[in-house]
């Protein structure tokens, strides 16, 4: 399956996330979220602002691409998940 794929250098510490608004239904809210990274890509800080679902990324091995998952609730009470992809790469 093909997920979004992003780029960070292996001395980058940057945000990346989704923007879920369109995901949810008419007078819904996100109730609580997580991000899971996998070893070797350091998770820094979760951040949310209104539907926008962050996290904060640093280190990872230079030519290694990471999955990260991002689940979330809602408060009708909905579940959901999509993946990110981050490639460490030099810039």
């Amino acid at each position: 399956m093909a997920y979004p794929q992003l780029s960070k250098d292996p001395e980058a510490v940057r945000f990346f996330g989704f923007d879920i608004s369109a995901l949810l239904a008419t007078g819904d809210s996100v109730s609580s979220y997580s991000w899971t990274v996998p070893d070797g890509l350091t998770k820094d800080a979760e951040q949310q602002d209104g539907n926008i679902l962050l996290v904060k990324l640093s280190g990872g091995t230079k030519g290694y691409c990471y999955n990260c998952v991002l689940q979330w609730s809602t408060t009708l009470g909905e579940t959901d998940q999509r993946t990110l992809s981050v490639l460490v790469r030099e810039k």
